[in-house]
């Protein structure tokens, strides 16, 4: 126990935080906030540049956030979160995942496949009016439509110049548009990954809990045809960005600011109390169930078939992951009481509304309105998220309903397809069909969809699953559903050619009637589904068009109730002002704002904000705590270098925050107020998973990854001298000093600049 660390630990009643993920445009209204936990070092005005750093250097990634922290095209972001692409770059007998990869060259670095992608901010547009042009007279599907059809007008000029990716979002569910323009680069490649014994130390045994000691980081570069964007090509160079982030070379000091830049995905904190009761009581628990079946098949047949194990290495850390935040969300959501709360600040509104006529007049038809129309939608809820997850979870059958209905969608005019299944969808369509098969399986698949079309057949009637039954019936015989099952299975996984990209890619240019005339299983089945999807998804669209129209009208009553009804204290001088309204995240660029802060977990526990390498030792053992050798040894000779904490005497490995993020943040650059780069999001503490309903300042806190490990574990383990350099460090050892890690090279694959 190291008294200065426990002394050095400032707690407070409420920690320093600041609430929300905040939309750049919003940063000049938090001046006063900023000023109180950061003084006078951060300027919003200057924050909000979106062709400036942090902004500008802020990327998206295909599941997570990231940043440019070099010139020279190089991002970093959380190991957890490419793992897919690890897979995918593993050549013939390698496992990337699990042993890590280095590229001492740029010829050495990787492709991680056609659906990975560095995606930038370059502008933003309020479109509302456009989007909204027509609509006022309009109710339901009549109004959905004119909203998608206004939308596709103006994401066709967007996109005219052939350069730019545009999108339109809605925010507070659509009281405002916005438009993005955005540059996406779709030639990403590795740089170096940790073996995942150190960017998942503790795999899902210390998954969402502190004391945590993963080094969850990872480096890509983006390429680029002369900076501008182009597939995969030997012949592409290293993209140059506008901004990057300059790394630290040292992490924060508990007490000390810090914020977060990325692409947050959702939370549902101004959701309604009804919602809430679906997810806790229908949504969450059938989805957990799910989960915890296909771990069983993916644990079963990759303990017995080692060629599986290499191929459902990320799948299982990510349903693992979703299991322990589904359960982790009900549980919070049931100690918070918040369903109780949710209803509360309901009638509050209500109150509010009634209290004045023109409030009412406004207003009030929109809350009767949602409650309605959220009544109804509840109606099949179970159908659809089975569904959704049997097309998200089985390769081959979510190939034949994307090519079946990509076929359907094909015989209509372009701006008339559904969404998703336009030509400008088709390249990240084909992405999608042909990554599938660097984790496909025949055997996980045809025992992940068992577990689905069981659970289907046990479906109260309704008209989807009704259909996959008759379907099933009509071509076996067996004397009960189990067998029925078995024999379809049998059918649909006797030929797997549809597993081979080639003739998946060969299929997304034809007609429905050919697909269904085959005599392949899979699009027989996909005939069926996708109908019955389509209705589906017809009825509940009415249904969402009436409740996205008045849920309009609840969230501007909202936005308008919420800062006469929670005003802020700002300042030294305790000013009271009127409420902040922050939007809820939506895959869109935010900031968060806080400072390093530790927590009491439960009454008479301190969790301390930041963990030491001696916290890797203490921890090692068996699986998933084998930590290699090479850092154990770094460790036991002190090669600490200047990388270590003069408070801690050690290295600091990962640290707590007060930020406010969510899933979607995992690779974010942590920021200090001088504006470098001080470490990476990975996680949350154990009371965090239900902080996409709700935010509890005392207990919530964000995990990080601090720089001073990334750059020793680089320096004194991994041997990156090069990469060290492109960071601005020095090495402080050389290669003879110690024994390096091993590491996964090749041959070079693409010409280096």
């Amino acid at each position: 126990m190291l008294p200065s660390l426990a002394l050095a630990l400032a707690l407070t009643p409420r920690a320093d935080a600041l609430e929300g993920m905040w939309r750049p445009s919003q940063l000049p209204e938090l001046s006063a906030e900023l000023k109180d936990l950061a003084g006078d070092e951060v300027d919003p005005t200057l924050l909000a540049d979106l062709t400036a750093g942090p902004l500008a250097a802020t990327v998206a990634l295909s599941k997570c956030s990231g940043a440019f922290v070099s010139e020279t095209g190089l991002v970093a972001t959380s190991y957890h979160c490419i793992t897919g692409g690890l897979q995918f770059a593993s050549q013939q007998g390698e496992n990337l995942f699990e042993d890590g990869f280095h590229a001492r060259t740029r010829g050495e670095e990787r492709w991680l496949g056609p659906s990975e992608y560095v995606r930038l901010t370059l502008s933003t547009e309020d479109v509302t009016d456009g989007v909204l042009a027509g609509t006022k007279r309009l109710t339901g599907t009549a109004r959905h439509e004119k909203i998608q059809a206004n939308s596709r007008k103006i994401l066709s000029q967007c996109e005219a110049d052939g350069e730019h990716l545009c999108e339109i979002t809605p925010y507070d569910h659509g009281v405002d548009y916005e438009l993005r323009r955005m540059k996406e680069l779709r030639d990403v490649r590795l740089v170096y990954a940790p073996p995942r014994s150190v960017g998942y130390f503790g795999g899902n045994d210390d998954n969402w809990s502190w004391p945590r000691h993963s080094g969850d980081f990872a480096f890509l570069r983006a390429y680029a045809d002369n900076n501008h964007p182009a597939q995969f090509s030997a012949s592409n160079g290293a993209y140059t960005p506008t901004a990057f982030i300059k790394p630290a070379m040292k992490g924060p000091e508990p007490g000390e600011f810090a914020m977060v830049t990325g692409y947050p995905a959702y939370t549902f904190r101004w959701l309604t109390a009804a919602e809430l009761d679906l997810a806790e009581q229908v949504e969450y628990p059938v989805r957990l169930a799910n989960a915890r079946q296909i771990i069983e098949v993916l644990d079963r047949l990759s303990a017995a078939e080692p060629d599986i194990a290499v191929k459902v290495g990320s799948r299982k850390l990510s349903v693992n992951n979703n299991i322990t935040y589904w359960s982790g969300v009900l549980e919070g959501l049931e100690k918070n009481q918040l369903a109780a709360q949710r209803w509360q600040l309901e009638k509050e509104l209500e109150q509010w509304v009634a209290a004045d006529p023109d409030r009412t007049r406004t207003w009030g038809a929109s809350i009767t309105d949602l409650r309605r129309a959220q009544a109804a939608l509840q109606e099949n809820a179970r159908a659809k998220i089975l569904m959704e997850d049997t097309l998200k979870q089985t390769s081959l059958l979510n190939a034949a309903v994307t090519l079946y209905t990509l076929a359907e969608e094909g015989r209509k005019p372009d701006k008339q397809r559904a969404a998703g299944y336009q030509n400008r969808d088709l390249p990240q369509i084909e992405a999608s069909l042909d990554e599938a098969d660097a984790t496909f399986d025949w055997r996980v698949d045809r025992d992940v969809l068992r577990v689905y079309l069981d659970g289907m057949m046990d479906l109260p009637e309704c008209s989807i699953s009704s259909e996959v039954i008759r379907w099933i019936e009509g071509r076996t015989d067996g004397p009960n559903k189990a067998d029925r099952v078995e024999q379809i299975l049998d059918q649909l996984y006797k030929d797997v050619d549809l597993a081979d990209p080639l003739v998946r890619r060969s299929l997304m240019q034809t007609s429905p009637w050919f697909l269904t005339k085959s005599g392949n299983p899979w699009f027989e089945l996909a005939a069926v589904i996708q109908p019955g999807l389509s209705g589906l998804q017809e009825r509940r669209g009415a249904l969402e068009a009436e409740r996205d129209a008045a849920r309009a009208g609840y969230m501007e009553a909202l936005r308008a109730f919420y800062p006469e009804a929670r005003p802020r204290v700002v300042g030294q001088d305790a000013i009271v002002t009127p409420g902040l309204f922050y939007s809820d995240a939506n895959d869109t660029l935010r900031f968060s704002f806080g400072k390093v802060d530790g927590y009491i977990p439960n009454d008479g526990l301190i969790a301390e904000p930041v963990t030491r390498l001696e916290g890797i030792a203490q921890k090692s053992g068996p699986y998933p705590f084998d930590a290699p050798a090479s850092l154990l040894a770094a460790m036991k000779a002190h090669r600490y270098g200047s990388y270590a904490s003069e408070r801690l005497h050690s290295v600091p490995v990962n640290y707590l925050t007060t930020l406010d993020t969510a899933r979607g943040s995992s690779g974010s650059p942590t920021i200090n107020a001088k504006g470098e780069f001080i470490g990476i999001i990975f996680d949350g503490n154990d009371q965090s998973m239900a902080a996409d309903w709700v935010f509890d300042a005392a207990v919530t806190r964000s995990i990080h990854t601090d720089v001073s490990y990334i750059l020793w574990y680089l320096d004194a383990v991994a041997g990156a001298g090069q990469l060290l350099q492109e960071l601005g460090k020095e090495p402080e050892f050389t290669a003879e000093s110690f024994e390096i890690e091993p590491v996964q090279t090749t041959d070079a694959e693409a010409t280096a600049d």
